[in-house]
């Protein structure tokens, strides 16, 4: 095994040429003020670092002022890839590099269940079960839902009446004109469209928002504040958690959202229970005004929809 090769004499030899040594940057009278500063500092934030210097120099005007600064800013960014300086978080420089940054203890997290006074607690908090959320009252029929308390004596608790109106049977009788005209007002009374702050679900097809007439399985009524992994607030006060601070004791009350019933308006029940069974009769007059408004030509100046009833077309 050959491990040594030594070139015959006659062989010509070429000399390889050696690189030469790098020439050192150039720096100017700026570059050299901006080190002179970093240095003195250690640590100087950027944008205070480029002002000082900017104002060094005294620039006539406001404009030649912004365009010395973003000269400087260049400059120092040509600082930072020569290494001649080092950047220390997001906004400050040093004239060296920093220092490792130890990663923090990971500590558990913890959650106050229990509400303080003047403090506003999230969903999420209230609805997790802790050390201190006993008093909360987990059971529907827990004594501390619908409770007066020394300080609240004045407010009103949860009405305890009859069941439900979802587990309401309905009557055999059919209603009267004047109970149809009743409901059709109550329902053109409410808001059209309106704005709901949604929440968790309470089952698989019922999507909770803020302030939902709920009712618990003991008859009970209530709004409904949150529901978050199965667990639903139920608040007698609309948008409102009152009660003692600490360990309670509270008007509200958190329940399984499995339990949790929602109320049915009784006016959209009754104008529902109306059509129960009933399907529209085929009407060949209204499938043929229908297909003549839709040849109809769209209104002037307009890209969708059809002209109003006054506007006459001509043939």
């Amino acid at each position: 095994m050959i491990s040594v090769l030594i070139a015959p004499p006659d062989a010509p030899q070429i000399p390889v040429a050696q690189a030469p040594p790098p020439s050192p940057p150039h720096l100017d009278r700026l570059d050299h003020r901006l080190l002179a500063v970093v240095e003195e500092s250690g640590v100087s934030p950027i944008w205070a670092l480029l002002n000082w210097v900017s104002a060094e120099e005294g620039p006539p005007s406001r404009a030649e002022g912004r365009k010395l600064r973003l000269d400087l800013w260049h400059r120092l960014k040509r600082l930072l890839r020569m290494k001649l300086l080092w950047r220390h978080g997001r906004k400050s420089v040093g004239i060296g590099p920093s220092p490792p940054r130890l990663a923090p203890s990971r500590r558990p997290r913890r959650y106050r269940p229990a509400q303080r006074h003047g403090e506003r607690l999230t969903v999420r908090q209230l609805a997790i079960s802790g050390p201190s959320s006993t008093t909360i009252g987990l059971d529907p029929g827990a004594e501390s839902f619908g409770q007066k308390t020394t300080d609240d004596a004045q407010a009103s608790e949860i009405p305890v009446g009859p069941e439900p109106n979802v587990e309401r049977q309905d009557s055999k009788s059919a209603p009267t004109s004047e109970e149809v005209a009743a409901a059709a007002r109550a329902l053109a009374r409410l808001p059209r469209k309106p704005r709901r702050r949604w929440t968790g679900w309470l089952n698989d097809r019922q999507h909770g928002y803020r302030d939902m007439p709920v009712a618990l399985p003991d008859g009970r009524e209530g709004h409904l504040y949150g529901a978050l992994r199965g667990k639903a607030i139920i608040t007698p006060d609309k948008g409102r958690l009152l009660g003692g601070f600490g360990h309670g004791p509270f008007r509200w009350t958190v329940v399984p959202a499995r339990d949790v019933m929602v109320v049915r308006n009784e006016a959209a029940r009754l104008l529902g229970s109306l059509k129960a069974g009933r399907k529209e009769r085929t009407s060949t007059l209204k499938a043929e005004t229908a297909r003549r408004n839709g040849r109809m030509p769209c209104r002037k100046g307009r890209k969708r929809g059809r002209p109003c009833r006054s506007a006459t077309v001509s043939g």
